[in-house]
């Protein structure tokens, strides 16, 4: 189960990282191979197996020997550990917990290239929240009472929360409950302010920073605190 689920966190986190990037140059990720952005040579098919493609072309195009960035494989490696930390929890549906997982971090990397997400990319995630946990009428006021609260913040607060973010936050929120996208919350806001801080150590100039990876991130720790908390009480 363990191995199952890393080869499907891996292989679902470099699937959404090519639904989210193509558009983003105006390539459709329906039609068309995959190819090196810098020769256009399309890939074989041994060149897309996840992780171990870039270890065994060593960061490098097989044909004209470019670097490849190394953002991609780690998106991959990322969907592999949070197939893994799925399978540890015992708190929700693995299955549920990773798409939703493997929605969020390809919502994170395109947020990073961008600034921008597709919120298109979550409707699995909801689909499948609606038909394996349907909210009871009680979540569905405090999923209400929640969305009416961070568009107040979305209204007062434009120029420095994205729309997207809410849109992510109310994902969790379905997905998970009240208290848990709370929990989330505040852990991506401590780093991301975390992330401010060093950067204003360091001199360097503050830009608008994507904050959909800092949710990601959040909710990674969140599950990994339920991991720890089951293991120490023996749950």
């Amino acid at each position: 189960m363990l191995l199952l689920n890393f080869l499907l966190g891996c292989c679902g986190a470099s699937f959404g990282a090519v639904v989210t990037s193509r558009p983003l140059v105006q390539e459709s990720f329906i039609h068309g191979r995959s190819h090196c952005d810098f020769c256009q040579q399309t890939l074989r098919w041994y060149h897309e197996i996840p992780i171990l493609s870039y270890l065994w072309l060593r960061g490098k195009c097989s044909f004209c020997q470019h670097p490849i960035a190394p953002g991609l494989f780690l998106v991959e490696l990322a969907g592999g550990f949070w197939g893994l930390e799925c399978t540890w929890q015992q708190s929700y549906p693995p299955y549920l917990l990773l798409l939703l997982g493997l929605s969020l971090l390809s919502c994170a990397w395109s947020d990073y290239l961008a600034l921008c997400i597709d919120p298109r990319v979550l409707f699995p995630s909801i689909v499948w929240t609606l038909i394996q946990a349907f909210p009871t009428p009680t979540a569905w006021l405090l999923w209400s009472l929640l969305a009416l609260v961070l568009l107040g913040f979305y209204y007062f607060f434009k120029p420095r929360l994205g729309f997207g973010d809410i849109e992510i936050l109310l994902v969790i929120a379905l997905a998970l409950g009240l208290s848990p996208t709370l929990y989330v919350t505040v852990l991506a806001t401590s780093l991301a302010l975390l992330y401010f801080g060093v950067c204003k150590l360091k001199r360097q100039p503050l830009q608008a920073v994507p904050f959909v990876p800092f949710i990601m991130a959040g909710l990674v720790l969140y599950v990994g605190g339920l991991i720890i908390f089951a293991s120490n009480t023996g749950l």
